[in-house]
C-alpha cells in the first residue's frame, strides 16, 4: 500500500509499553485481516526495550501504521491520546500483547453499520483452556436496558472487543480515567453507554485472543484495592440505576460486591505485596468491617454461596477467614496431585 488514506474507515489505537515480544504478531493479525480500510495508530508509552526498534520497522512496511512514542503516561493517557488523533469513523483498541482473530474489524463492523446500532461487541478466547468450540453463530440485539446482563457476561469490562462510533465519544468528551489505576476500561464502557440511542449488537463468534493472567493469590498486588472496588462499584450503582430498574438485580449486584470484597481479601494476602502479618490483618479487617461489606452479607444471594463460608463471612474474623483460606489452598493442592 503506497497511498496513505485520509478518511479511514476505522481507527485501531494500540497502546504498547515494553512489548517487543508480542507486538510485531499484535500488528501482523491486524494487518492480516481481509478488511483493509483501516489505519493502525501504534503507540509506544515510553517503552524500555526495543519496542521503538519493531516499532518503527513495522511502520515502513505498511503506510496504515502510524507509529507514536511518548513518555511513560500509562495506559488511559495513551489511549486518550490515540483517540485524539484518530481519523475514523469507528474505533477499535487492540492490546499489545493480544491480538485479534480474522473477522474482528469487518465482522464487527458490519453489525454496527446495522440502522439503529451504536455499539458491536464480540466474544473472545484466552489463553487459560476455556476455549469453546464455535458451532452456531448468533448475533443478538440489546437494549441499554440489558447492561447488567453484558456484564455479568464479561462483555462490558474491555474495549479490545468492541467498536464504536467515534462521534459518539468525541462529542461527549469520552476518555479513559487517567486518575484510575484499575476499572478505567470499565467507567469508559458506562459512559459510552450513557450516549447509547441504539442498540447493542453482540456477536457470539469469537473474534479476539486475549492474553489472560490470573488475579487470584498468585497474580500482582494492587495497592489501595478496596478503595478502587468501592469507587467502581458505586460508580457501577449509579449508571445501573440510570439504565435500568435497580431493583431486578439488586441481589446479584451485592452478590458480585462480595465477591470483589474477597477478591480485596486475597489481594492483601500475595506474596509481593510486602506487607507485614500485621499489616495485612489490619488492611483485611478494613474490608470485614467496612458497611459496604456488611450492605453485600445482607442483600447477597446467599443460595449461591456455600452455606459454611457464609457463615464464616457473618463472623467478621480475619483469624477464622484466613484459616479457611488457608485450608481452601492446602486441599486444592492436594486434589492437584491426584
Amino acid at each position: 500500500m503506497d497511498n496513505i488514506n485520509q478518511h479511514p474507515k476505522v481507527s485501531i489505537i494500540v497502546p504498547i509499553y515494553n512489548g517487543e515480544a508480542s507486538i510485531e504478531r499484535c500488528v501482523r493479525a491486524i494487518l492480516d485481516q481481509k478488511f483493509s480500510d483501516f489505519e493502525l495508530i501504534l503507540i509506544d508509552d515510553g517503552s524500555t526495550d526495543r519496542t521503538e526498534e519493531v516499532c518503527e520497522k513495522l511502520s515502513k512496511e505498511d503506510c496504515r501504521i502510524k507509529y507514536i512514542r511518548k513518555r511513560n503516561e500509562g495506559v488511559s493517557a495513551t489511549r486518550n491520546l490515540g483517540l485524539s488523533v484518530a481519523k475514523g469513523e469507528y474505533i477499535q483498541f487492540c492490546d499489545s500483547d493480544d491480538y485479534p482473530l480474522q473477522g474482528w474489524t469487518m465482522n464487527l463492523l458490519d453489525l454496527i453499520t446495522k440502522e439503529g446500532t451504536d455499539l458491536a461487541i464480540c466474544k473472545f478466547r484466552r489463553n487459560d483452556g476455556m476455549q469453546s468450540i464455535q458451532k452456531n453463530i448468533k448475533v443478538t440485539f440489546y437494549e441499554r436496558t440489558d447492561a447488567w446482563n453484558l456484564f455479568r457476561r464479561i462483555l462490558l469490562t474491555s474495549p479490545w472487543n468492541k467498536m464504536y462510533k467515534r462521534a459518539i465519544i468525541i462529542e461527549n468528551g469520552l476518555f479513559f480515567d487517567q486518575s484510575k489505576s484499575n476499572g478505567e476500561d470499565l467507567s469508559f464502557n458506562l459512559g459510552y453507554l450513557t450516549y447509547c440511542k441504539g442498540k447493542i449488537a453482540v456477536t457470539s463468534e469469537e473474534l479476539y485472543y486475549y492474553d489472560y493472567n490470573d488475579n487470584g493469590l498468585t497474580g500482582s498486588y494492587i495497592r489501595d484495592f478496596w478503595n478502587i472496588k468501592r469507587k467502581s462499584m458505586e460508580e457501577l450503582k449509579v449508571k445501573m440505576e440510570t439504565f435500568m430498574d435497580f431493583s431486578k438485580i439488586k441481589r446479584d449486584y451485592y452478590s458480585y460486591y462480595l465477591d470483589g470484597a474477597l477478591q480485596c481479601v486475597y489481594n492483601n494476602l500475595k506474596k509481593d505485596s510486602k506487607l507485614s502479618f500485621g499489616k495485612r490483618r489490619e488492611e483485611i479487617n478494613k474490608i470485614l468491617q467496612s458497611s459496604e461489606f456488611d450492605m453485600a452479607l445482607k442483600e447477597c444471594d446467599i443460595t449461591s454461596i456455600n452455606k459454611l463460608f457464609y457463615v464464616i463471612l457473618k463472623k467478621k474474623s480475619f483469624f477464622v477467614l484466613y484459616l479457611w483460606i488457608v485450608l481452601m489452598k492446602i486441599k486444592k493442592k492436594v486434589f492437584s496431585k491426584r
